[in-house]
This record gives C-alpha cells, structure tokens and sequence, in this order.
C-alpha cells in the first residue's frame, strides 16, 4: 500500500464498519417479517447486502477521489466477488449462532451485527489485497531499476 493509500486505511476500516452496521440493520429491520426461511437467511442476506454496498461506496469513492485508493480497489475480479460471498455468508452464520447463543434473534440486531462483521472483514481484505499489490509494484520497481 503507498504512503498516501496506508493513511486511509483507519478511516476506511471505520467507514465500511459503519456502512455495513447501518446497511445490515436496515435490511434486517425491513425484511423480517418479509422473509420466512427465519434468521438464518435474513442474517446472511444482510451480510451480503452490507458487502454489496461497501462495494458500490467503495468504487464510487475511488472514482470521485482517487488519491485514497488505486484503481484495482474499484474493480471486482471474479474471484473478490466470491470471496466477497464467503464474506457475507461467514458473517451470516457466525452472528446466527452468536444469536442463538445469547438469546437474541430481532432482525435488526442480527442484521447489523451481520453487516458490521461483513464490513470489517471485507475492509481487511481490501487493505490486504492493497498492501500486497503496493509490495508487488515496489519489488517490480526495485528490480527493474
């Protein structure tokens, strides 16, 4: 990750928690008593709502401001896009059980705390997936001069 990208990388991690806390909970909250496959789903379908608009905010702010991220994090491979799904569904399934665990199965609480670990999770994917190429392009740059 260059100098001016590892600057963000503490406000981008609280951005996207936030985002994903208030996206998980406002799907959560609406569609309870809309989806009856149970809490299971709806946790899972709120983790993977909060990922898919941590996404679109992410690319639409690397398109506005493009000195806090590089290109590469407004683009979804193939492979981000999956795991970006195993993002959303180990989310889903972790705040179910801990759901389960401590008595608290409102649509609102498990959507949130579903968006909120999807959030943080793929906000440490992309910093990763930003440091590593940063690294990448560094070697490159050392060898080739």
């Amino acid at each position: 990750m260059t100098e001016r990208q590892a600057n963000y990388a503490p406000i981008y991690i609280l951005a996207a928690a936030a985002i994903g806390a208030v996206i998980g909970t406002l799907f959560g909250a609406i569609f309870d008593p809309v989806i009856p496959a149970g809490p299971r789903t709806l946790a899972v379908l709120s983790a993977l709502a909060a990922v898919g608009v941590e996404y679109a905010a992410r690319r639409y702010l690397a398109n506005m401001i493009p000195t806090v991220f590089s290109h590469h994090v407004a683009t979804a491979s193939p492979a981000l896009l999956f795991v970006a799904g195993v993002i959303a569904l180990a989310s889903g399934l972790a705040t179910h059980d801990l759901g389960l665990k401590w008595n608290v199965m409102d649509g609102a609480v498990l959507g949130g705390f579903s968006g909120l670990f999807a959030g943080l999770m793929a906000a440490a994917l992309v910093i990763l997936r930003e440091d590593e190429r940063g690294a990448a392009a560094a070697k490159a740059k050392q060898g080739g001069a």
